[in-house]
């Protein structure tokens, strides 16, 4: 901006940061207070208030006019000279014309790239990803209240810039809530690539990395209907299969084999103990992960969520199998929680059946397209096992008779 009293306060905040930086190496006890926490936003509030009150017009018309009176004021000094010149050229006055347009022309360009140069102001977005594992990073309950109170204050009061918290953390609006600032915020829900944007990325970003012998082997639709919109996916499954010479399956891949072994994980034993990316330190999180649900509970839910609208409000399904159930399912990342409709016709919006009466409720669905696939293969497993064991009993009642 080259703003004197932006410099002033980008200053004034880089040395809190390094007092503090430096106060703690010297002191390993040392923990940051409130105080320090608010200065530090006090600071970039002054920041953010300084930034939409400058005005780059009139700084640029300001810096200009210095310009201007600098150059009249040398001009002046050199005003016999320049008398000279004028009487000396004025026989020469036919050919200044062609150069008169030229200044003219150059001092247009000097005009527009003056004006290109000039700051455009754009909204500000603080953005944080992970935003779950804020409650590990600020343990102080209060120093956490005072920053989200802040964000609070530079959105909705002062309204000086957007704050977006990120996170795969289904169950974050809790812990806003018990913070206090939940009913200030907004839930958008962000899911998979609509199968327009996945069939566009992979005609820019994988089409190109195939070579040309494989091209006729691939086939975008095998891939979609495997993965969905889940690009991530794609590039990962496409990358091994253009190392197998096109010889790889979706359902050899290693993403549904992982899919497939964590379904059976929860089928074959009674209690399996699972990893939860998300934050221990927040408050709803249970300080036990063991999963609680049944086998039962998983093949129930399995069965509803493999045939359209591959969905189930999630409500519904507390009432059907426990809330902690229903909970556990979504911890252990094989059911994907949905407080609001996606932005973009995830799975051509086909889940929406759920709000066709104008209501907007929660839904849950598979965690991804390829764990609804391993769905399908695990449930025609347990059907072909409950069939041999029927016919295993037939048999036995005959033998016995």
């Amino acid at each position: 901006m080259h703003d004197e009293e932006m410099d002033k306060l980008a200053i004034t905040f880089k040395h809190l940061t390094i007092n503090l930086n430096e106060t703690e190496q010297n002191n390993p006890e040392f923990k940051v207070s409130v105080a320090d926490l608010a200065d530090l936003m006090e600071t970039l509030q002054s920041c953010l208030l300084r930034y939409w009150e400058y005005d780059p017009k009139a700084k640029a018309e300001e810096k200009k006019q210095l310009e201007d009176e600098k150059l009249q004021h040398g001009e002046d000094s050199q005003q016999p000279s320049a008398r000279k010149v004028d009487v000396a050229s004025t026989n020469k006055a036919p050919m200044n014309t062609a150069s008169t347009t030229t200044a003219g022309n150059t001092k247009g360009k000097e005009d527009q790239t003056a004006e290109d140069s000039i700051l455009k102001k754009r909204p500000i977005i603080f953005f944080m990803d992970e935003a779950h594992k804020l409650p590990a990073l600020v343990t102080d309950q209060l120093s956490l209240k005072v920053f989200l109170d802040t964000l609070l204050v530079l959105t909705k009061q002062d309204r000086l810039c957007h704050v977006i918290l990120s996170t795969s953390d289904s169950f974050f609006q809790h812990f806003l809530r018990s913070m206090n600032v939940g009913h200030h915020s907004q839930i958008m829900t962000v899911g998979d690539c609509s199968k327009e944007e996945t069939h566009e990325f992979f005609k820019d970003e994988i089409m190109p990395l195939v070579p040309e012998g494989l091209k006729a082997k691939l086939d975008f639709e095998e891939v979609y209907e495997a993965f969905g919109g889940k690009l991530s996916h794609i590039q990962d499954y496409m990358s091994v299969w253009i190392n197998s010479e096109g010889e790889m399956s979706p359902y050899r891949s290693a993403i549904f084999t992982q899919a497939y072994t964590l379904l059976q994980f929860h089928l074959t034993h009674e209690s399996f103990d699972t990893y939860s990316p998300l934050s221990t330190a927040t408050a709803w999180a249970n300080s036990d992960d063991e999963t609680q649900f049944t086998r039962t509970d998983l093949l129930y839910v399995m069965r509803k969520l493999v045939s359209p609208p591959y969905s189930l409000p999630y409500f519904d399904l507390c009432r059907k199998i426990g809330t902690a159930q229903a909970d556990s399912m979504v911890k252990t990342r094989v059911l994907d929680l949905r407080w609001t409709r996606s932005v973009s016709p995830e799975q051509e919006w086909v889940e929406r059946v759920w709000s066709e009466d104008g209501i907007e409720r929660p839904i849950v669905l598979p965690m991804t397209r390829i764990v609804r696939k391993a769905m399908e293969v695990a449930l025609r497993e347990e059907d072909r096992r409950a069939a041999l064991d029927m016919a295993e009993k037939e048999n036995g009642k005959e033998s016995t008779g």
